[in-house]
């Protein structure tokens, strides 16, 4: 009954083992391989700890990173160049003067100018039109220090007459005889004494001044004999 017992036992265990499947060992390879797809390029990769990325893809991404430091890089250095410039002037200097507003001052200077010479010239023009064109005759008048007095002649070459009423030596009021007209175009002779405490000196250059009834005045400078 025991050697009964123990062949049935050998038999299904035959059966058994004969009933497990086999299995390939590169089917088992195949399974654990399979497409793995990164970016634009697809790449059967085996799953593993130590790869799992291609090489290609890893170098692009090296590469990427580089570009982005050397960018930030670039634009970091850039700030600090020009904080550097900014910060190395002083917070208390002052600009220059533009050239637009320099040129503009040096215009209105010149323009001043002009019309200061221009009111100085035409001043003397008017000075000289409302005496009249009368003039002393220094060649034709002296004075003399015997007589302690002066002969002026005046020449009118204006169209108007007019009259010496006043007369100086060296700035000092002097006497007149009397008023003397000068019509146009015409001479005249002027007598000027001089004043008790003023004595003309034979060879002294004096000043003579004479004035006219339109309000202007005329001069010349005589040495005395």
């Amino acid at each position: 009954e025991e050697s009964a017992s123990t062949a049935t036992s050998t038999k299904y265990y035959k059966n058994y083992k004969t009933a497990q499947p086999q299995q390939n060992p590169l089917k088992e390879e195949q399974t654990q391989t399979r497409p793995v797809y990164r970016g634009f390029l697809a790449a059967r990769v085996r799953i593993t700890p130590k790869r799992i990325l291609p090489k290609t893809i890893i170098n692009q991404y090296q590469f990427s990173i580089s570009i982005y430091m050397y960018t930030l890089g670039s634009v970091r250095l850039q700030g600090l160049k020009t904080q550097g410039t900014q910060s190395s002037r002083p917070h208390n200097a002052k600009k220059g003067i533009s050239p637009v507003i320099a040129t503009i001052i040096l215009i209105a200077i010149t323009i001043v100018i002009a019309i200061a010479v221009a009111g100085w010239v035409f001043g003397l023009f008017g000075s000289y039109s409302r005496q009249g064109g009368v003039t002393i005759l220094a060649s034709a008048s002296n004075c003399y220090s015997s007589t302690n007095s002066c002969i002026i002649t005046v020449s009118n070459q204006g169209s108007t007459g007019v009259t010496v009423i006043s007369a100086s030596i060296n700035g000092q009021q002097e006497t007149l005889a009397a008023s003397v007209p000068v019509s146009a175009g015409t001479t005249a002779t002027v007598s000027v004494s001089a004043a008790p405490s003023q004595t003309l000196t034979s060879g002294e250059t004096v000043n003579v001044q004479l004035g006219l009834s339109n309000g202007n005045t005329i001069s010349t400078t005589l040495v005395v004999s």
